[in-house]
């Protein structure tokens, strides 16, 4: 899952398989949506509000779908970047952090 348009087609170019939102902050529809896939990767701006929008989109994933956290992981874009930015300064792959690290980043 990613913020937007530009950032879902560099992050397809990678061979992930994205969801643009549309914008940094999930509601219920859009998660909804991302939860019908086995595996989920929310892939949010390095900045605050794609770091509120992470922690959002994990609360209703997990406390309203129902959603099991272990099909859930945050990766961290860095730098102040957007994934399309990132992509496009050559970033290919993308750490996984825990949901302790993506509180301290907001």
């Amino acid at each position: 899952v990613v913020e937007g348009v530009f950032d879902a087609l560099a992050v397809r170019r990678l061979g992930m398989n994205p969801l643009g939102m549309g914008d940094s902050q999930p509601n219920y529809f859009k998660m909804m949506v991302a939860s019908r896939f086995k595996k989920m990767s929310l892939l949010f701006d390095d900045d605050l509000a794609g770091w509120i929008g992470v922690q959002k989109a994990y609360a209703i994933l997990t406390h309203m779908l129902g959603v099991d956290p272990g099909r859930i992981e945050i990766l961290a874009v860095d730098g102040g970047h957007d994934p399309e930015g990132a992509i496009g300064l050559g970033k290919r792959t993308f750490p996984v952090i825990s949901l302790p690290e993506a509180k301290d980043n907001a």
